[in-house]
C-alpha cells in the first residue's frame, strides 16, 4: 500500500548506499512522499480535509476570474454507527471505500472530492449554472442507493443524505459560514427523513 510510512523508510535505507546524485533525487521522492500522505486519507486515497483547504482557496479564485458558480457538497452515510456496530469497522470501511468510488465515478474530471472526516465526504464543483451541485449530489445518492453491499451472504443497502449550496464570488460571508450552511443543509436532510439532497443558493451579501 502506497499510503503507509514503511515506503518512506524504505527509500531512507535505500539513500545510505546511494550517490550524492541520486540521494538528491530520492530525498525530492521522500518529500513527495511525505506531502502526499499528510494530503491523503489512507483508507480511501481521496484527499483529505487539509488538502481541501489549499484546494478550495484555488477554485474561489479561479470562479472570481470566470465568472463561474461554486458549488459544495456535503455527503453523510445514514445509519453508519449501525453498519460498524452491526457488522463491525472492517465492513465499515469497506463501506466508505465503496462510497469514494460512487462518488469518483459520478464525477466529471474537473471536479474534486475529498475524505472530510469519519463517514462525510465532501466535494467542490465549478460550473456555469447553479444548479449543477444539486444535480452531481443527486447522482451520487442515487447511485448509492442502487447500489447492494453484500457481507457473509446479506445484502445492506446503503443510503446517503446531502447537503449543498452555491455561490459566486466574491462573497462577503467568511468561509466557516459557508461551511457551517452546507453542513446544517446535510443534517436538515438527515432530519427530514435522510437519503435526500437538500440544496441552497446563496446570495452575495
Amino acid at each position: 500500500n502506497s499510503c503507509q510510512p514503511e515506503k518512506v523508510l524504505n527509500l531512507l535505507h535505500d539513500m545510505e548506499a546511494a550517490s550524492d546524485e541520486l540521494s538528491d533525487i530520492l530525498l525530492n521522492v521522500i518529500e513527495d512522499e511525505f506531502i502526499r500522505l499528510a494530503t491523503s486519507d489512507a483508507l480511501t486515497g481521496m484527499p483529505n480535509k487539509r488538502s481541501f483547504d489549499i484546494e478550495f482557496a484555488k477554485s474561489l479564485k479561479l470562479a472570481e476570474r470566470t465568472g463561474l458558480w461554486v458549488g459544495v457538497l456535503l455527503i453523510d452515510v445514514d445509519h453508519f454507527k449501525f453498519i460498524n456496530d452491526e457488522y463491525g469497522h472492517m465492513v465499515g470501511d469497506q463501506v466508505l471505500k465503496k462510497l469514494s468510488s460512487i462518488i469518483r465515478n459520478a464525477m466529471r474530471s474537473d471536479e474534486s472530492a475529498y475524505r472530510w472526516g469519519g463517514e462525510e465526504f465532501a466535494v467542490v464543483i465549478l460550473s456555469d449554472k447553479p444548479n449543477s451541485s444539486a444535480l452531481l449530489a443527486e447522482r451520487i445518492r442515487k447511485n448509492l442507493e442502487k447500489y447492494e453491499f453484500t457481507v457473509d451472504e446479506l445484502t445492506i443497502h446503503l443510503t446517503a443524505s446531502c447537503g449543498c449550496i452555491c455561490f459566486q464570488p466574491p462573497i462577503s460571508k467568511p468561509l466557516h459560514e459557508l461551511f457551517a450552511q452546507v453542513d446544517k443543509l446535510m443534517y436538515q436532510a438527515k432530519e427530514e427523513g435522510r437519503n435526500r439532497t437538500i440544496h441552497k443558493v446563496l446570495d452575495a451579501s
